[in-house]
């Protein structure tokens, strides 16, 4: 497929030399076909029964008007709502090598395409009217070079799941502050992860090239040399780009030694000296710092107090160095500025690492994200919990083995444990 200033010009056959491709990709043509993967088709159905796709796509699918329709649709976006927009189709295939045939049926159907990695995106920009969506929560794989120091990630890996693979071998990389944002969309809308100003300003800038299915249904591994236009365009044209990417080739970071971190609470009522303690702090420009402000509800605030009394501030600084005297002399420096003693809570010098705090991310008695208690307790109306999670089995049961190191004791870990069994 062709796109020429902003035009769909011609479409290349299946057969063709992916390299007669790179030349069409200037910036200026990308910038023209930006959302128009569409061009694979048109947003309408073109009526051919579900059992057709069905034959030529290995993985799992449903079309709108199944009984299973509601289900799947629900269970598509992370958060508990659900915008009232209505897929043709959504197709979950059962890797990457699948996706080609998909996008060939959707063409070949005229239908629009739309991509989700994970459905962290608030405004659910996945779910259309019409069209196909294409789910890749099943791509969860990863390739790691310990020796280089990169990695190949598929787009719905959890950060948590990159961390855990890359942790053993001393790398780190810039993963997502909650540990279930999958990677694909966290890197295609830029990725302001940890410690993200030291480690490449933003995880996409870390990207270092990238398998990319175009809307001919044609795969290109796209990097500086080759295909460079395509290669731009992934740090952070977000749900805009032109392809469906089955994985990403990651620059790694040496791990650090020592992590530390430093909160300071206020109530909301003191909001502009929070504010006013995070400028101080900026302007100091700390080494190896991380620097973040969290709006959170009071753990101890009454229901029925004044609205600024049920939330707090917390201003927060973790510092990754190379030993434990350097993030202490570093947070010691941040903790003597004077406004620090207006906190009514303060959490000096503690000692933390990457991973303790991805699973305070999604541990639900820090009030923080999403854990699967939440999204059980949380399904209501004539769509009940077992069949959207049904729909997830392979996303949530594979990972199952994390909520259970988070709370090895509690009644969630026998609400997961009955999930898997009755799934």
């Amino acid at each position: 497929m062709r796109f020429i200033a902003g035009k769909v010009e011609t479409e290349m056959a299946d057969d063709s030399d992916p390299r007669q491709a790179r030349g069409v990709w200037t910036r200026r043509g990308f910038v023209g076909a930006l959302g128009l993967l569409a061009a694979a088709g048109r947003a309408g159905w073109a009526g051919t029964s579900p059992e057709s796709w069905r034959a030529g796509i290995a993985g799992r699918s449903v079309a709108r008007g199944e009984p299973d329709y509601p289900s799947w649709r629900q269970a598509m976006p992370w958060q508990m709502y659900t915008a009232p927009r209505y897929p043709d189709l959504i197709v979950r295939p059962e890797s990457a090598a699948a996706v080609p045939a998909v996008l060939r049926e959707a063409r070949g159907q005229g239908l629009m395409v739309a991509i989700k990695s994970g459905g962290h995106n608030v405004s659910e920009s996945f779910l259309r009217q019409g069209g196909l969506l294409l789910d890749l929560g099943e791509l969860q794989g990863i390739e790691v070079d310990p020796a280089k120091g990169t990695a190949w990630v598929e787009p719905a890996l959890w950060s948590h799941g990159l961390l855990r693979a890359i942790e053993p071998a001393g790398w780190a990389f810039p993963i997502a502050h909650c540990a279930t944002v999958p990677m694909g969309g966290y890197l295609l809308g830029g990725g302001l992860g940890y410690n993200h100003d030291n480690w490449g300003t933003l995880a996409c800038d870390s990207i270092l090239a990238a398998e990319v299915t175009l809307a001919s249904g044609q795969t290109v591994i796209a990097n500086e040399r080759d295909y460079p236009d395509l290669y731009w365009a992934l740090r952070g044209s977000g749900t805009g780009f032109p392809g469906v990417v089955r994985r990403y080739k990651l620059r790694l970071f040496p791990a650090p030694d020592t992590v530390m971190e430093s909160s300071f609470i206020y109530p909301l009522s003191r909001l502009q000296e929070a504010t006013d303690l995070l400028q101080a702090w900026a302007a100091a420009k700390p080494r190896d710092t991380e620097l973040m402000m969290l709006l959170a509800h009071s753990p101890v605030a009454d229901n029925e107090a004044p609205p600024l009394e049920q939330k707090v501030c917390i201003v927060r600084a973790v510092a990754y160095c190379a030993t434990r005297e350097a993030a202490t002399a570093t947070l010691g420096g941040l903790s003597g500025h004077s406004l620090t003693a207006g906190a009514v809570l303060k959490n000096e010098l503690v000692p933390t690492s990457l991973r303790h705090m991805q699973e305070e991310s999604v541990d639900t008695r820090m009030g923080l994200g999403f854990a699967l208690p939440a999204l059980l307790i949380g399904l209501s109306g004539e769509v009940s919990p077992l069949p959207v999670l049904g729909v997830l089995a392979g996303e949530w049961i594979d990972r199952a083995e994390f909520y259970l190191e988070l709370t090895p004791t509690s009644p969630e870990r026998e609400m997961v444990r009955a999930l898997g069994q009755a799934l």
